[in-house]
């Protein structure tokens, strides 16, 4: 990035341009365009430096097209600076600017305002990211307690929150993201009291609706080591839903989301935050068993989240008695 040469006055952005080698910006007098540039000529009569300082809202010249549209108007909400520091973290994290001739990834936005978030967080929106909105997560536990009421709610709510805390601290998570996939990742159970069966259904139910990050951490979330027999309790599906599930495992590269969850599933109970010694000690209880290598596994995630936010699990998920949400 030469963050030197900054936005042009139509909103692209020349310090990403794949021609700023060559190019000393749209203010230069060897710019090419500037004969004909709608956007210099008018910016240059009114005395301003940006189409983003006029008053005007106004899609002239390149601006009726999405993207110097976008760049101009996060601009004008945000500043210039805000601007380049996003472009910069993007490009620093893979997102690019020019990928094949003048078109990149800022380039596969139909919506001005989906542009503006991607710009702002370098992610697509909730949708394309393939959750739920907040307000629908909500919507979609609360229509399952209906369905079948039981402290599984109040254990996914707990989850969620915990989920949301740790990813707050970890550079590269979204908190947001992180409470949804917790929230939703029992979902399952929507249909009453099952087993294995809530894994299978919980993921069917949120793929179906589009929802394949969701769907991923409601699988993952029962199997830490990515293998069936991780799971602890019935084998309440048919063989053939069992080969299903195993494929999907086999199949999936775990993330940090899937990490996440599985560390915050061990660490709530229906009646709020416990330690991971005591949440598996009441599993093995439960069901008499508990495998010495998922319990190994449960500890590591621990400390890699520890190392990764750099502070003790539980300064920054305490222990209590009421969720807050």
């Amino acid at each position: 990035m030469r963050r030197e040469l900054g936005i042009a006055r139509c909103g692209l952005a020349c310090c990403i341009c794949s021609e700023n080698q060559n190019c000393a910006g749209c203010n230069a007098d060897t710019c090419p365009d500037k004969d004909w540039c709608e956007n210099r000529k008018c910016t240059m009569e009114k005395g301003i430096g940006h189409c983003y300082e006029c008053k005007i809202d106004c899609r002239k010249g390149i601006l009726t097209k999405i993207k110097p549209y976008a760049f101009s108007l996060f601009a004008r909400r945000y500043g210039e600076n805000a601007l380049l520091d996003c472009l910069e973290r993007n490009e620093q994290n893979g997102i690019i600017y020019h990928r094949e001739g003048i078109n990149g990834d800022y380039d596969e936005f139909d919506d001005v305002e989906e542009l503006i978030h991607f710009i702002q967080t370098g992610r697509r929106t909730r949708e394309k990211e393939g959750i739920p909105s907040m307000d629908e997560a909500r919507s979609l536990l609360e229509e399952g307690g209906r369905m079948n009421p039981g402290p599984w709610i109040r254990h996914s709510k707990y989850v969620a929150e915990a989920a949301g805390k740790i990813a707050a601290e970890c550079e590269g998570m979204d908190e947001e993201t992180a409470y949804i996939c917790g929230l939703l990742h029992d979902i399952g159970r929507r249909f009453g009291v099952s087993y294995l069966a809530h894994v299978y259904d919980g993921y069917t139910f949120l793929m179906e609706r589009g929802y394949e990050k969701a769907a991923r951490t409601a699988l993952s979330h029962s199997f830490n080591r990515k293998k069936m027999e991780d799971y602890i309790g019935k084998f309440d599906i048919s063989e053939e839903k069992q080969e299903e599930l195993k494929n999907l495992l086999d199949a999936m590269e775990y993330d940090e989301y899937d990490y996440l969850i599985q560390l915050c599933d061990s660490i709530a109970v229906a009646d709020g935050i416990v330690s991971l010694e005591e949440r598996m000690n009441d599993v093995k209880s439960r069901y008499g068993y508990y495998p010495q290598d998922k319990w190994d596994r449960n500890m590591a995630l621990r400390e890699y989240f520890e190392k990764k936010m750099g502070k003790d699990l539980y300064t920054v998920v305490p222990m209590k008695s009421t969720p807050e949400h």
